[in-house]
C-alpha cells in the first residue's frame, strides 16, 4: 500500500522530491498519548504538551493568524511548516515511513494522498467535539478544512484595462508578462482543465503563446504580482490583504470559480496527540474559520472575513483527475510552456 502512496505522489510531483532542505527529522521528545478521559482531560493533556506542529500548504498570513489565535485561546504554541504539498507530503511520508513523525495536524489540497492516508492507518481518529456540529468527514479519518479560492488578478500600475474574466489574459499587451502556476500537484492540473472546460481545449496552448512567467504557487505569482515583476496572474487568491497594504493590485472572479480544497488529518503517533486533536477542533471552530479561512471558502456558513463556503466552490473529481490524467496533462504543459 505504501508502494501505492510513492507512486501517487511521485505521479503528482514533477521535481522537488531533493526535498529542498527539507531533511526528515523525527521529534526528539519523550512519546505521549491521548488522554482516555472526556474532551476536557484532552484539553488539559494538551495544555501540558504545550507545543503543536502543522504541516500546512495553507496560506502563511491565514496560518500566523491562526496560530496566534490557538495561543492566545490555549497557550499553546503553534510549529507551522509552510510548503508546498510537492515539498510536504515526501517529507510526511518519510517521517511516517521511518516511524518518527514530527508533526501532529497534516493540511493538503491533495486529496488522493489524505485519503491514501486515512486508509493505511497514518491517521488517527478525530475526537474533537467540533466534528458533532459540522459535516465535514470525507473518510474515515480525514476530513475538509477549508478551500482556498483561486482568480486572476492584475497589476494596476503594470496593466491599465481591467481583466474580467481569464480570457482578457490573452491580451498581447501581456505578452511575456503573466504568471502561471507549474502544475506539480494534481490541484493545479484541474485548475488547468477547468480553464479548458471554461474556454475550449486549446486554452492552454493559447495561454502558452503568451509565453508566460511559471511561478510554483500562489504565494510567489502574488508578490511578483505586487512588486510589478508580472502585470498579471492566473492563479492567485484574491488581493484583499495587498490591496488594503497599497500594493497597485486588483482582481475579479469568474461566475464559475475554481477553489483548491484543503483537507486535515491527525497523525496517528504524533509527538503531541492531545495538542494535535484540540488544534483542530479549533480549526475548524468559527472562531478558527475566521482566521484560516479568511478570505477563502469556510465549512460553516457566516464566518466572518470569508468569501463563500466549501459546499458552493469547485471540488477536484478523483474519480476524473487519475493519475493517468495528471500525467498526461503535465506532459502537454511541458511541450507547450518549456
Amino acid at each position: 500500500m505504501k508502494k501505492n502512496l510513492l507512486t501517487r505522489i511521485a505521479l503528482a510531483t514533477t521535481t522537488a522530491v531533493a526535498m529542498v532542505g527539507l531533511a526528515a527529522c523525527g521529534s526528539d521528545e519523550p512519546s505521549s498519548t491521548l488522554s482516555e478521559g472526556d474532551w476536557d482531560s484532552v484539553v488539559a493533556a494538551a495544555e501540558d504538551e504545550g507545543t503543536v506542529t502543522i504541516y500546512s500548504s495553507q496560506g502563511v498570513a491565514q496560518l500566523e493568524d491562526f496560530a496566534a489565535g490557538f495561543k492566545e485561546k490555549y497557550g499553546i504554541t503553534v510549529e507551522i511548516v509552510r510548503d508546498l504539498d510537492s515539498n510536504l507530503l515526501p517529507k510526511l511520508d518519510a517521517e511516517v515511513r521511518t516511524g518518527q513523525p514530527s508533526v501532529d495536524v497534516v493540511v493538503t489540497s491533495t486529496e488522493s494522498v489524505m485519503q491514501q492516508y486515512s486508509e493505511d492507518g497514518t491517521f488517527a481518529e478525530p475526537v474533537a467535539p467540533v466534528f458533532d456540529e459540522v459535516d465535514v468527514m470525507r473518510g474515515e479519518n480525514y476530513f475538509d478544512v477549508d478551500a482556498t479560492v483561486i482568480t486572476f488578478a492584475w497589476n494596476t500600475d503594470q496593466y491599465g484595462s481591467t481583466v474580467e474574466n481569464y480570457e482578457d489574459l490573452l491580451d498581447p499587451e501581456l505578452k511575456g508578462k503573466i504568471g502561471v502556476p507549474e502544475p506539480t500537484v494534481p490541484a493545479f492540473v484541474d485548475f488547468y482543465l477547468y480553464l479548458e472546460d471554461l474556454y475550449g481545449e486549446d486554452f492552454s496552448e493559447k495561454l502558452a503563446a503568451q509565453e508566460p512567467k511559471i511561478y510554483p504557487g500562489a504565494l510567489p505569482a502574488a508578490q511578483a504580482l505586487s512588486s510589478g515583476e508580472i502585470a498579471a496572474a492566473v492563479y492567485v487568491e484574491p488581493q484583499v490583504d495587498a490591496k488594503e497594504a497599497g500594493a497597485p493590485v486588483d482582481w475579479g472572479f469568474e461566475d464559475k470559480q475554481w477553489s483548491a480544497v484543503f483537507y486535515g488529518g491527525v497523525v496517528a503517533e504524533a509527538p503531541h496527540p492531545n495538542a494535535g486533536q484540540l488544534l483542530v477542533d479549533y480549526m475548524l471552530s468559527v472562531e478558527g474559520q475566521s482566521k484560516i479561512a479568511r478570505n477563502a471558502a469556510a465549512i460553516r456558513p457566516d464566518v466572518p472575513g470569508t468569501v463563500a463556503t466549501t459546499d458552493t466552490v469547485h471540488r477536484l473529481d478523483l474519480t476524473e483527475i487519475t493519475p493517468e490524467v495528471i500525467a498526461e496533462y503535465q506532459a502537454k504543459w511541458n511541450d507547450l510552456f518549456r
